[in-house]
């Protein structure tokens, strides 16, 4: 991934003190990182990136027997609402709250799962999710270079949803963090 043509790599051995801009919103340098996480021209891209995770971890869910139900905006007094990207049940009445996070690898990934899980592990959101007894608070996060969080997977594959499944979304999100670079 490092040596995905990016402005700032290109101009390696070549450029004087400054580093060459975006080529698309001109306000940072291009380097990979900015090109694929921060560069409002690529928001959309990781958009699709982060729904294409989503659908791949609802069909899984589906298929291993969890209703699932995917951005449901839930109504809270608390606050304006939460909106998880996959609430799914068993006919048990297990109850999962799940959402999905592409994040920067550089910083403390098991942080950044933690605080994903604390935004929606509320008692409001609980009572208006649905009646199921035991819910459970979990986040899907992985790096936008592909690497998972290890607590993350783990709690995924304890749902029944095979480390195939997420070998193909690590080659997603690779291919979709890839198809960024080239389309900018």
């Amino acid at each position: 991934m490092a040596t995905l043509p990016t402005a700032v790599r290109c101009s390696r051995g070549s450029r004087g003190t400054t580093l060459p801009l975006c080529r698309a919103c001109r306000s940072r340098s291009e380097h990979l990182y900015h090109v694929v996480q921060q560069c409002p021209q690529t928001h959309g891209g990781r958009i699709l990136r982060h729904d294409a995770v989503t659908k791949q971890i609802a069909g899984a869910l589906s298929s291993s027997g969890w209703d699932v139900e995917r951005e449901r905006l839930y109504h809270m007094p608390s606050d304006q609402g939460k909106k998880p990207d996959i609430v799914a049940v068993k006919p048990d009445q297990s109850c999962i709250i799940l959402d999905v996070q592409v994040v920067n690898g550089s910083l403390d990934m098991e942080q950044t799962w933690r605080a994903k899980i604390r935004k929606y592990d509320t008692n409001d959101l609980w009572q208006v999710v649905s009646a199921p007894i035991n819910i459970r608070v979990m986040a899907a996060t992985l790096s936008w270079r592909g690497v998972w969080c290890g607590k993350s997977a783990m709690e995924l594959r304890k749902l029944g949803i095979s480390v195939c499944v997420l070998r193909d979304i690590t080659t997603r999100v690779l291919l979709d963090s890839f198809e960024l670079v080239v389309v900018l």
